[in-house]
């Protein structure tokens, strides 16, 4: 088994490393660890196996996985594909950081505790969006700067309302369906619009949300209109009526006692707290 060490593999003062990696099924299977550094990998293209910490895993298109210092590990693609990886490495000081400044108990959204490293499926849009910021990323200089700015997006897409994690085994379709309903035409048009978005029988989009997500539509879509409408009242001067209404909440009453019971206060009082700042 080989260890990367960190200060020994890049150059002084190197913050993080970006770098694309093909798997093909005649590739050497070889173990590696990591001394001094923790990644974040993810599946750009393909099919295959992750080997790692003993065990052996299906992954494919859209997994991520975050790699801590304890784990040993490699990738295998399967028979007839090419497996191709993307991963940024950098500093575990840098992990460290963020956890003692952001977090609880030295745990984040990402880099969790356990035998296995975390990993989860994201949307194609989702997908897209995280090799757009690893080619800037790439583009940068390797400051700390620039990989502190890449990693608290990342966190911010884990812990955010708009961009929630995907629990293990959420199916592509759902995970698809959840990330578009946070455009306003399509949470403005409600639990039709995101049956549809589906491509699956009411019944069974309604199970698979509560099943993965604990929510029923009408949660899941009622939390991202009350999101957006608290954006409206915070950044426009739209009447709370107009904003209930550009939000899909068609009658006022229900939208009043939706945003009491989500934000503790009503519309008027959040709008003019958020307004205090600036007088």
């Amino acid at each position: 088994m080989y260890i990367f060490q960190w200060e020994k593999t890049v150059y002084p003062g190197t913050m993080f490393t970006v770098a694309q990696s093909i798997y093909t099924p005649s590739h050497p299977v070889l173990l590696h660890g990591h001394d001094g550094s923790v990644e974040v990998t993810w599946i750009t293209k393909g099919e295959g196996w992750h080997l790692v910490n003993g065990t052996k895993n299906e992954i494919r298109t859209g997994d991520v996985i975050f790699l801590r210092e304890t784990d040993v590990h490699t990738f295998q693609s399967k028979q007839n594909t090419r497996l191709v990886i993307t991963n940024t490495a950098f500093p575990v000081e840098i992990l460290e950081h963020l956890r003692r400044r952001y977090f609880q108990d030295d745990e984040d959204p990402c880099w969790q505790k356990g035998v296995y490293p975390r990993t989860k499926r994201l949307a194609k849009m989702e997908l897209a969006n995280l090799n757009a910021r690893a080619l800037e990323l790439a583009s940068q200089p390797p400051t700390r700067f620039h990989i502190e700015r890449f990693l608290m997006n990342l966190f911010a897409t884990e812990t955010g309302a708009a961009g929630a994690a995907f629990p293990n085994g959420t199916p592509d379709w759902l995970q698809e369906a959840c990330v578009r309903m946070g455009q306003p035409a399509n949470y403005v048009g409600g639990a039709k619009v995101f049956y549809s978005l589906c491509g699956r029988s009411p019944e069974h989009a309604t199970r698979m949300l509560q099943k993965y997500l604990g929510k029923s539509p009408t949660k899941f879509i009622n939390e991202i209109r009350l999101s957006r409408s608290a954006q409206a009242l915070a950044m426009t001067q739209l009447s709370i009526e107009e904003i209930a209404a550009n939000n899909g909440f068609e009658n006022l009453g229900y939208f009043y006692r939706l945003f009491r019971a989500h934000y503790k206060t009503t519309p008027h009082v959040y709008r003019r707290k958020c307004r205090a700042t600036f007088n």
